[in-house]
């Protein structure tokens, strides 16, 4: 299980630039302490399900999605993905895990980390001052990625593939996007997944996730 780490240990390794270790650690799921939520209030312009249409092995499958607010974000998830959320001293972290039949599978998880106002410095995910150790993440099992989302200032992956790791920022708040799964389920989860992101939109400005310039 993670631990959490001191706010003001991270920041200042962040803004001194001290040098972290690279961990044995790999991704071991949510914390042990998270709270179940329920998707937030609707709003009154959007539906709370609707129908839409995704590609598995070129084929189309017609799935349901629900209305979720995610408070900084609104979103819409597929309904055979649990959702979960946790205030931590990382910053606000939803977490997106594969349902199959009532099955949660937490080791095949979207995890999104909206880290504190007061990170004013841009973070790494790679390099002696990366933020992944504090996710769990073993920095030595990631390389570059250069076929990221648009909107990715730095993107990571596995070098044995399965994870994935996405930094991003929005209005001068930084965000980091944790994508885990074995191999085995990617052509399931991934579109899924991608369907979480096509409908995300920031609360305040109902923009979608910025591009790059």
């Amino acid at each position: 299980m993670k631990k959490k780490i001191a706010w003001l240990m991270i920041t200042g390794i962040l803004s001194a630039g001290l040098l972290i270790g690279c961990t044995n650690q790999t991704p071991e799921g949510p914390p042990e302490q998270i709270e179940e939520p329920t998707p937030g209030e609707e709003e009154s312009q959007l539906p709370d399900s609707r129908e839409e249409t995704i590609v598995i092995e070129g084929m189309e499958e017609k799935i349901t999605t629900y209305f979720y607010n995610g408070d900084l974000f609104t979103t819409y998830v597929p309904e055979d993905l649990a959702v979960a959320y946790e205030d931590s001293d990382m910053g606000d972290i939803h977490w997106f895990y594969a349902n199959y039949q009532g099955n949660k599978l937490e080791n095949v998880f979207l995890q999104m980390v909206f880290l504190p106002e007061d990170v004013k410095e841009q973070p790494s995910l790679a390099g002696e001052n990366s933020i992944l150790p504090f996710l769990g993440i073993d920095l030595a099992s990631m390389e570059v990625y250069e076929d990221g989302y648009p909107w990715a200032i730095e993107a990571l992956r596995g070098i044995q593939r399965g994870t994935y790791a996405y930094l991003g920022e929005n209005e001068g708040r930084y965000f980091v996007f944790v994508l885990q799964y074995p191999v085995e389920y990617a052509e399931g989860f991934r579109p899924r997944v991608n369907k979480v992101l096509e409908n995300f939109q920031w609360t305040e400005t109902k923009a979608p996730l910025a591009l790059n310039e």
